[in-house]
């Protein structure tokens, strides 16, 4: 099981929090005869922010009403604090549904930054590779920033449900 933990990885400081049951193991649930479905997730939200030199920032985000998905999941980003060009990348998931989902080698989740033409991608990570029926886990990761702008923000995770 994963509690709260603390994980220095080689982009910053990635703050690792979990809640309920998470499980890392890369094994399919016992009795499992077929191979679970992979898909490509997308997050319930859309985020944004603004980055401006006057240091007169501000984040965003909208969600977009989902009735019957089995994963909610939603991606947050921040402007940087006033002095520094690091924003922060925040992900957050809940299994809604009564079975575990499965996350091929830990979950993943690059977040694409957009600011006009010029993108940079934060891989935000974290060790579970099983999130249990009802159980959620968050986890974020620091990024520089090029330049000044408006940032619009995408991201996407691969899981298998079982």
């Amino acid at each position: 099981m994963i509690g709260a933990m603390k994980v220095r990885v080689a982009l910053g400081l990635m703050l690792v929090t979990s809640f309920g049951p998470v499980a890392v193991s890369h094994a399919l649930p016992a009795g499992s005869s077929t191979t679970p479905a992979v898909r490509v997730e997308y997050p319930d939200n859309g985020a944004s922010f603004s980055y401006n030199e006057n240091g007169m920032n501000g984040a965003a985000s909208s969600a977009l009403p989902q009735t019957d998905d089995p994963l909610s999941f939603y991606v947050y980003a921040f402007p940087p604090a006033p002095g520094t060009n690091v924003a922060l990348v925040r992900v957050s998931m809940v299994n809604t549904t009564s079975r575990d989902i499965h996350f091929p080698g830990g979950v993943r989740v690059p977040v694409v930054l957009r600011n006009g033409r010029q993108a940079l991608v934060a891989l935000v990570r974290h060790p579970a590779t099983t999130l249990a029926p009802g159980a959620g886990l968050e986890a974020e990761t620091t990024t520089p920033l090029r330049g000044f702008g408006q940032y619009s923000v995408s991201a996407l995770t691969v899981v298998r449900f079982a």
